[in-house]
């Protein structure tokens, strides 16, 4: 959904709550139920592959058995594992090696060129891949997996190319990595010392491809529309925090319901068994 027909249902008299058909479930918008629908974990589930009532043609998608995909305890759990690989400092370290990238991208770039296919693309895949101790001659190689995988990630029609090139990518990827395990580095070591099994592990490092590539690509680009169509903020870290919140780099995030809640949620009184 676009920023505009979130921002429209605030406007209609049928309130935060409703549903749509196309999308065949629920939307919620406003922060109250927001809140509710991602914190109350007994009635609103975040595992699609237990009990989402829609086909899921992209079941082996390692995001779908990922933490975003968990509910506690095992998301929590996961969470943790994060919060040891990313902490505060870790990432403070990449500032000076993200900076010294983009000036390197923008020199080569010219006077006008593709933000996406230029700068964003190849600032986020390199930046995770060398997060994942990659080396550069592979960087090939994790842009056509990445592009793979989210390319039908959420594809609904039956598009046998993308299918075959999604597993085609799954498997290769699976394979870099099973043969990473036998030389662990940097992030990969840190995930090994955990309790992750194998196949787990190479899931966590999906994630860290897709999320990480993805999501920053997508963010530098919406930050990029809103900086060039309003007035230049003071303040250009605080505008990306805004950007977060006004055009974020997700569409939305899915919960399930595997059984009707209890209470109302917004105006909306009654929501059928296994909805989403």
């Amino acid at each position: 959904m676009s920023v505009e027909e979130i921002f429209a249902f605030h406007t209609q008299e049928v309130g935060p709550v409703r549903f749509v058909e196309p999308f065949g479930g629920w939307v919620v918008t406003r922060y109250s139920e927001v809140d509710r629908v991602l914190t109350d974990h007994a009635v609103f589930s975040s595992d699609e592959l237990r009990h989402s009532t829609q086909p899921t043609p992209h079941s082996s998608n390692p995001l779908l058995r990922s933490p975003q995909a968990m509910d506690p305890p095992r998301h929590h759990a996961l969470r943790r594992i994060v919060s040891q690989v990313f902490t505060p400092r870790a990432v403070a370290s990449l500032e000076q090696s993200i900076t010294a990238r983009v000036r390197a991208l923008l020199a080569s770039a010219g006077a006008t060129f593709d933000l996406i296919g230029e700068l964003a693309y190849p600032l986020s895949i390199h930046t995770i891949a060398g997060l994942l101790g990659v080396r550069p001659s592979r960087w090939p190689d994790f842009v056509r997996w990445a592009e793979a995988i989210t390319s039908f990630f959420g594809t609904f029609t039956a598009d046998e190319a993308r299918q075959a090139a999604f597993h085609r990518a799954l498997t290769e990827l699976g394979d870099y990595f099973r043969a990473e395990f036998e030389r662990p580095s940097g992030i990969i070591a840190t995930l090994m010392a955990t309790d992750l099994t194998e196949d787990e592990l190479i899931d966590f490092c999906a994630l860290l491809l897709i999320n990480g590539h993805e999501t920053t690509k997508t963010l530098l680009v919406n930050a990029m529309l809103c900086l060039a169509t309003r007035p230049k903020p003071a303040d250009v870290r605080l505008a990306v925090e805004e950007v977060l919140r006004y055009l974020p780099p997700t569409g939305g995030t899915d919960r399930f319901v595997p059984s009707p809640p209890r209470s109302a949620v917004g105006n909306c009184t009654q929501v059928s068994e296994s909805s989403r």
